[in-house]
């Protein structure tokens, strides 16, 4: 079990830069996985019991639960930072899925973000999870279109080849610095902006994923 934050920083609604690159792929996977009809499931144990039980929680705590889970001492082990410079930001209920965002400075001053997305889809089984991951892709690197606020906008991402060795199986996308999980029937996505070239972020991602699945 994760502990609950302390202090996981003030939300807000008004979304910066990449956190509302973000929360719009959120929005785009939303749509896509609503789409397709997935009855909820309870949760049995593992990853799937700790999903349930954040999404049981009132809306506005679910993203204060999500950055739990990267204030438990992963981001210092994967980034060597000092856990004092790193401030979390727990995204405003309006976005559609839980999400943490982690950031500091870094050697250079540029500024390292680190997202932690968990979303709102049940799957009955880890093949599930795994399926409804390969139909996002799919359908994103064809792109598709939502409406926020009242204004159509169209979402592409393309990716890199499925990782097999990230939980169930794992996607990349480069140009949102994104991966993507599926992990024993529940879905999650961890992003690394400001920490290097793709090679070295996609790197980065793939350790903290991995860990956070071993926490799950």
């Amino acid at each position: 079990m994760i502990a609950k934050p302390s202090d996981p920083g003030g939300s807000s609604t008004h979304l910066p830069g990449q956190l509302r690159a973000a929360a719009l792929l959120a929005l785009a996977i939303c749509c896509i996985g609503c789409s397709g009809g997935g009855a909820a499931v309870s949760a049995t144990g593992g990853a799937k019991a700790e999903v349930d039980r954040i999404l049981a929680l009132e809306k506005a705590e679910r993203s204060q639960a999500v950055c739990a889970i990267l204030q438990s001492g992963f981001l210092p082990e994967v980034f060597q930072v000092d856990p004092a410079e790193i401030n979390f930001r727990p995204a405003s209920p309006v976005v559609p899925h839980p999400l943490c965002t982690a950031s500091w400075d870094g050697a250079d001053k540029a500024r390292i973000e680190v997202g932690l997305t968990v979303t709102n889809l049940r799957f009955g089984t880890a093949a599930e999870a795994v399926t409804s991951l390969e139909s996002t892709v799919a359908q994103l690197e064809e792109g598709i279109t939502i409406k926020v606020r009242g204004r159509e906008r169209t979402t592409q991402v393309d990716f890199e080849d499925f990782l097999d060795d990230v939980g169930d199986r794992a996607a990349w996308a480069p140009r949102w610095s994104e991966l993507s999980v599926a992990h024993e029937g529940v879905r999650f996505a961890v992003s690394v902006r400001g920490a290097g070239d793709n090679e070295k972020s996609r790197s980065l991602a793939i350790e903290l994923a991995q860990k956070i699945i071993s926490a799950l």
